[in-house]
């Protein structure tokens, strides 16, 4: 018997189309999306990257534009720090005939002597600045009493009061320029047998920034009172100096004092008032003293 199935127009075209869509992407295009979906993704990546970059490279900028800023405003708050101990020191000092240059040189000594001593720079920079402020405490004191040696009990009693005075002054700061100041202020007129004032400390009960200060000051109104007619030699130091060893000064510092006493001497005649008025090359020393100004003295 013929079979006779019917097979409807176009059924074997219409199975051949389904069987080519049903088939598997080839292995060859799957690879190529797989990349092109990695490039793609590659590229969001680079462009999220490389926008993170641009923004760290604003941020440095701005970064150290401010930091730049602070600098800046930093050094005008010290400069302007400085440029106050310098003229209150100055103030003191010139109401009983100091000068622009004992400044100076009572700031530039001892920060020397004391670098002599194994002092470190740090202490050192701090030293130049708070040893000018040394008498600061007078400014409490009438000028009558500046004016003229005490005479009475109670005047020498007011004039002691200079020490309590300049501690008062600068003990609570926190500032260490101003601490060393009042420790400065407060020890210069110690003695190191104890038979000094305020306290009466003795040997290494005085800080030794006071000790150092109370020697170059010593040394200071040693040159102030020599004249033209009798000069200051290393010899008339020394003797003094030593004659004061133990009793007024720590025998210790005087020695090492004495050992650079020529150098001290010289500085004397270099840090001069009248030639740091007039010769150009001494035109900074018209302006405060910064920390490290003693340094250009070593």
């Amino acid at each position: 018997m013929e079979n006779h199935s019917t097979q409807w127009p176009g059924e074997s075209d219409l199975t051949m189309v389904l069987d080519e869509h049903s088939l598997p992407v080839s292995n060859q295009s799957s690879d190529q999306l797989d990349l092109q979906q990695e490039v793609a993704r590659l590229k969001q990546e680079s462009q999220v990257a490389y926008s993170q970059m641009h923004r760290m490279a604003l941020d440095v900028r701005t970064l150290r534009r401010e930091v730049a800023q602070l600098s800046k405003q930093r050094s005008e708050a010290n400069a302007a720090y400085f440029d106050a101990l310098f003229h209150l020191a100055r103030m003191a000092g010139f109401r009983k005939g100091g000068s622009l240059a004992s400044i100076w040189r009572i700031g530039v000594i001892s920060a020397l002597l004391a670098r002599a001593m194994g002092e470190s720079d740090d202490y050192c920079d701090c030293l130049q600045l708070a040893a000018p402020l040394h008498d600061v405490g007078e400014i409490a004191l009438p000028d009558s009493l500046l004016r003229s040696t005490p005479v009475s009990a109670a005047e020498r009693e007011q004039m002691m009061g200079h020490c309590d005075f300049g501690y008062v002054m600068f003990g609570h700061s926190a500032s260490p320029e101003l601490q060393m100041a009042a420790e400065i202020a407060l020890g210069h007129h110690e003695c190191f047998d104890g038979k000094g004032y305020p306290g009466g400390l003795a040997g290494e009960e005085i800080s030794r920034a006071a000790a150092i200060v109370s020697l170059v000051d010593d040394f200071e109104r040693m040159t102030r009172s020599a004249s033209e007619a009798t000069p200051l030699s290393v010899e008339i130091i020394a003797a003094e100096m030593k004659s004061a060893a133990g009793t007024c000064h720590d025998p210790l510092l005087v020695e090492v004092f004495l050992v650079y006493a020529e150098k001290f001497l010289r500085l004397r005649g270099e840090i001069d008032e009248n030639r740091i008025r007039v010769d150009p090359a001494l035109a900074w020393m018209q302006k405060p003293p910064e920390r490290a100004s003693w340094r250009r003295f070593l």
